[in-house]
């Protein structure tokens, strides 16, 4: 913990917060169902890195915590006001469906499971990954932090989704409660849905 540092993520950090976030997913359960199997990390990588160039870095929030200025834990949020026009969700899809594989119409199925959010202001916790050799040294809630402190400044609700019952358990030593769950159809993963009330709910933007 003494070498551990939390710091905003910039462009420049595009392909380490990509390989954090790629090794992170390789074994998850949703990813298992939405990506090839074959060059599995790398698909998950490439996704992760269009992500973050087409919609994290421009238009959400990216933060790395680092050991030794080794990058380990990336947590990437989305504001709720911000609005994201027609064209970059074009783009985005335009370079992820490639990436899928063979494992595409199982991705497009999953994501019309349905998604509660809140209805009022809130960040949503988009991903967050720590690399499989460095889990349980503190990265994870570290790297939460910055976005968990700026929801409590503006009063605002997180929400975030999960896959595995490890990570319900994680997310609720931060604040969250699940709101819901469901299953995706045809022996899909299951997916956790998960909000945080704000400590400090009267200070309101």
């Amino acid at each position: 913990m003494a070498n551990l540092s939390v710091r905003q993520a910039g462009v420049s950090d595009l392909d380490r917060c990509a390989e954090v976030l790629g090794s992170a997913f390789a074994d998850y359960p949703w990813t298992r169902w939405c990506v090839d199997g074959d060059d599995h990390v790398g698909r998950i990588t490439a996704l992760q890195r269009v992500s973050l160039e087409v919609v994290g870095f421009p238009l959400g929030m990216v933060w790395a915590s680092s050991s030794a200025n080794r990058m380990v834990s990336v947590a990437v949020w989305s504001d709720g006001r911000t609005a994201i026009d027609p064209e970059t969700w074009v783009m985005l899809a335009d370079r992820s469906r490639p990436l899928h594989g063979d494992r595409l119409g199982h991705a497009m199925a999953a994501e019309q499971g349905g998604h509660p959010r809140p209805n009022t202001h809130h960040l949503f916790l988009e991903t967050m990954g720590t690399d499989p050799q460095r889990q349980r040294e503190g990265h994870g809630s570290a790297v939460l932090r910055p976005g968990l402190d700026l929801a409590d400044e503006r009063g605002s609700v997180c929400a975030l989704e999960t896959s595995t019952i490890e990570n319900v358990a994680f997310y609720q030593t931060v604040g969250f409660d699940v709101v819901d769950h469901r299953t995706v159809v045809g022996g899909g993963p299951n997916v956790w849905t998960m909000w945080r009330t704000p400590t400090s709910p009267n200070r309101r933007l």
